[in-house]
């Protein structure tokens, strides 16, 4: 038989051959006992895979202390790198920097935030507090931490403060 002659492919060997690539196809999926012969195992269903990595930031944001009265909070927001099947919960807290609690803000310390299966985002209500002082502007950190899903990518914040009104109302 040369190189150049037809191949004749006998059932029974054909499929012993893919009675094999079942049963590897199978064993590396985990269905069947490695006993050298294929057989389903209903009592050990193969593990679920686990989550797609998801990574958390919270970007800096900018907020505005009107002289004539308190602004609505600024809303720090805490991101996902995409739709998770679960809710994501993180650690939520805020750091003083030239911006002071309680003169400035409202401080935030160990509040638990989720965002929602299903959603990419949730903010986080802080409230700015505003005077009649002309001053400099001001910072304070927001950060997150521990989160129950994920890696963290970007925990910290910087939120200035601008003193004076924003260019339009707040």
């Amino acid at each position: 038989m040369s190189k150049d002659d037809p191949v004749i492919i006998r059932p029974p060997k054909r499929l012993a051959r893919v009675a094999a690539t079942v049963a590897v196809a199978a064993a590396l999926l985990g269905l069947v006992q490695t006993t050298g012969h294929a057989s389903i195992d209903p009592g050990n269903p193969p593990p679920p895979p686990p989550p797609p990595k998801v990574t958390i930031d919270l970007p800096d944001l900018v907020a505005w202390e009107k002289p004539d009265g308190d602004c609505p909070p600024v809303h720090p927001t805490v991101g996902l790198s995409h739709v998770m099947d679960v809710p994501v919960a993180v650690s939520f807290a805020t750091a003083d920097g030239t911006a002071r609690a309680p003169d400035d803000y409202t401080a935030v310390t160990g509040v638990r935030v989720t965002i929602p299966a299903g959603a990419l985002s949730v903010a986080v209500p802080v409230q700015i507090k505003a005077d009649a002082v002309k001053e400099p502007d001001e910072f304070f950190t927001a950060m997150i931490f521990a989160p129950s899903v994920g890696t963290i990518e970007d925990g910290l914040a910087v939120v200035t403060v601008m003193d004076g009104a924003p260019p339009r109302t707040c």
